[in-house]
């Protein structure tokens, strides 16, 4: 029986994902835009897409990725606990010993060696255009630590790797869990964090110092993420067939705009996010795969270099052509394929990695 999602459909499903994420990172800053309830419940924000939609302009795609672009972090946290149990309990390294400290070490070896360079890069960056930087050296060691979910209270820039920290958690949670390898075990412990994970959501005040703490690490990730290990365990293709995808999906994308107007339904939201890019990516064929497949591989990089971009973007190329907001994000769109092409025609990635690993 085949996998419910093939190697080449994960990378199609990655690359769906941090397109939808890096959009939202430019749309949701301009001063217009309807914002996401992303950290915090905002009915307000979808009832005003609604009016929105009685009266669209030009302006659709970026109010589009703006409130419900960061839906693609979602399915990001699904794949990467169906990309743990397909490569450490179904895959190669499934017979190998598995060392709980060694396999943690060497997650935030590779998270670290990701977001060095360009975490490095960006107070360079902003003291070439703007002479000023408001990256501290608290905020640097926080960064390469993977500690800023903890500081949520500061803005530390650039503020998107807070899921860098999240996922660090997230692989602790399954080192642990790992030596849980009885067949009721694998079961029931995921459902268990699911369970804990919505509880957390409509026990703890959302307002309360705890609640914004809890979204912003692992309580939030629980959910999609015990769900993604869950579907590399027990889902086959032959359970999602692109027909009942076809099906599902629009179905899914009601129920992702439903609950988003109920504060306890909007808990679960980013399981059905998840599911949505799920749908999208058993759905895509021919060219359409191959190109969100090819966007997948290299979605770590477009991860840590697109806020560097979406910085010069919103300086340099913002008082160049100050009103023309899709014409910049088209801009930015290019400067992040540019960065990424040029970050790995020099090799930096491979570089540091070496670096890091001692080699």
């Amino acid at each position: 029986m085949q996998p419910l999602l093939s190697k080449q459909q994960c990378s199609a499903a990655r690359g769906l994902a941090i397109t939808s994420i890096m959009l939202h990172n430019i749309c949701h800053n301009y001063h217009f835009s309807i914002k996401e309830s992303e950290f915090e419940w905002a009915i307000d924000q979808t009832l005003r897409w609604g009016d929105y939609l009685q009266h669209p302009d030009i302006n659709l795609v970026i109010q589009l990725f703006s409130c419900f672009g960061y839906i693609g972090v979602a399915a990001f946290i699904f794949l990467g606990g169906y990309g743990l149990v397909r490569k450490y309990e179904q895959g190669k390294q499934g017979d190998a010993p598995f060392g709980a400290g060694r396999f943690i070490f060497n997650q935030y070896r590779k998270l670290l060696a990701l977001v060095l360079v360009p975490q490095l890069l960006f107070p360079v960056l902003q003291l070439i255009i703007t002479h000023h930087t408001n990256v501290t050296l608290g905020g640097l060691i926080a960064q390469f630590t993977m500690t800023t979910n903890f500081l949520t209270m500061f803005r530390i820039n650039p503020f998107i790797y807070w899921y860098l920290g999240l996922m660090m958690q997230l692989y602790i949670v399954y080192a642990l869990l790992y030596r849980f390898d009885s067949h009721r075990a694998r079961v029931w412990i995921p459902v268990a964090l699911i369970v804990v994970s919505i509880v957390m959501h409509n026990v703890v005040p959302p307002e309360s110092l705890f609640g914004c703490l809890m979204r912003d690490n692992v309580f939030v990730g629980l959910l999609p993420f015990s769900l993604g290990m869950l579907a590399a365990r027990y889902m086959r293709e032959e359970h999602l067939s692109p027909r009942r995808a076809a099906c599902l999906l629009p179905v899914l994308v009601v129920m992702f705009l439903g609950f988003t107007l109920n504060f306890v339904l909007w808990g679960i939201i980013y399981a059905v996010g998840a599911a949505m890019f799920v749908c999208m990516a058993r759905l895509l064929r021919g060219r359409l795969l191959k190109a969100a497949d090819a966007v997948g591989k290299v979605s770590a990089l477009i991860f840590v270099l697109h806020p560097l971009t979406r910085y010069i973007n919103n300086t340099v190329v913002a008082s160049f052509i100050p009103h023309s907001y899709n014409t910049m994000v088209i801009i930015y769109v290019v400067l992040t394929a540019l960065a990424v092409w040029a970050y790995r025609k020099l090799k930096i990635d491979t570089t540091v990695n070496r670096l890091i690993a001692g080699k």
